[in-house]
């Protein structure tokens, strides 16, 4: 079954920001464990995604070209965000986090809506 790629890119999402906070190392083996799986889970789960984005940008050429530049950008934004939380920072980092998935919400939904509207 193919899943949806808002679905899939929600997973990849929430892969990342699980490998990005995988703890402070206290946690001994099971930490690095856990850390192992969920990045080769992302890589598995990223990869048809990025397919799938790949082939958005060739053909949205300039007709979605504003809607696929803020998505790009509001996914950027959270690569950065998460990129820097770790276990100890997490807790500091959440409400970053929350604006930057809700920006790619809100970035997702405008292109979804701007291809209904000009494919029916």
């Amino acid at each position: 079954m193919r899943v949806p790629v808002p679905a899939r890119l929600l997973l990849a999402l929430a892969c990342l920001a699980l490998a990005a906070c995988g703890g402070s190392g206290d946690d001994g083996d099971s930490g690095t464990q856990a850390t192992t799986t969920i990045a080769a889970a992302t890589t598995a789960v990223a990869s048809p995604a990025c397919a799938d984005a790949a082939a958005l940008k060739a053909s949205a050429g300039t007709e979605w070209g504003p809607q696929v530049t803020e998505l790009d950008g509001a996914i950027e934004g959270f690569q950065t965000t998460v990129s820097g939380v770790d276990g100890d920072s997490l807790l500091g980092s959440l409400p970053t986090i929350v604006e930057d998935l809700e920006r790619i919400d809100t970035a997702w939904t405008a292109l979804e809506s701007q291809i209904n509207q000009t494919c029916g």
